[in-house]
């Protein structure tokens, strides 16, 4: 996975710059709209280690492990059911890709889902809009605390994925 200690840290700055940069309202938008990116890159790119790590582990073949991280690096996104869900299917196989969600009981794989469902709608809307006056973007207090609502199901999914 991504090094968690450095995306916390870097959320954990953005939130303090955000509040020192409180009476500047432009400031808070982009101290906010970084914390949002700097969250869906770690979400993405964690997804990604924990397909590349287990392909590394247990495909043989060159060619097959060129043509699924192709097929990973063709993904575009983190939206549970578009993007992880089949990405995960399809590389780890439907029956074990269901084991790992298994593990994670009702709440946590619910938030998990929403989660990566918010923020793929959110990281769409940042990447593709410039600063304004009338568009707003989670504080990076917020953010904090999703990251901390992600962190164990995907700690517990590449754990899992590990293990197969």
């Amino acid at each position: 996975m991504v090094n968690q200690a450095d995306i916390l840290r870097n959320l954990q700055r953005l939130d303090l710059e955000y509040n020192n940069s409180i009476s500047d309202n432009q400031m808070t938008l982009f101290f906010s709209k970084l914390a949002v990116m700097e969250l869906c890159g770690w979400i993405e790119e964690s997804l990604d280690t924990i397909l590349k790590d287990y392909i590394d582990a247990h495909i043989v073949d060159s060619q097959c492990k060129k043509i699924i991280n192709q097929f990973i690096k063709q993904n575009h996104g983190f939206d549970f059911e578009t993007n992880t869900y089949k990405t995960f299917s399809i590389v780890l196989g439907a029956n074990n890709w269901e084991n790992v969600l298994d593990t994670l009981n009702c709440v946590e794989r619910s938030n998990f889902e929403n989660l990566l469902h918010q923020y793929s709608v959110l990281r769409n809307k940042t990447a593709h809009t410039q600063i304004g006056v009338t568009i707003n973007y989670t504080a990076p207090s917020q953010v904090i605390v999703d990251y901390n609502n992600l962190l164990s199901p995907i700690l517990k999914i590449e754990s899992e994925v590990r293990n197969l």
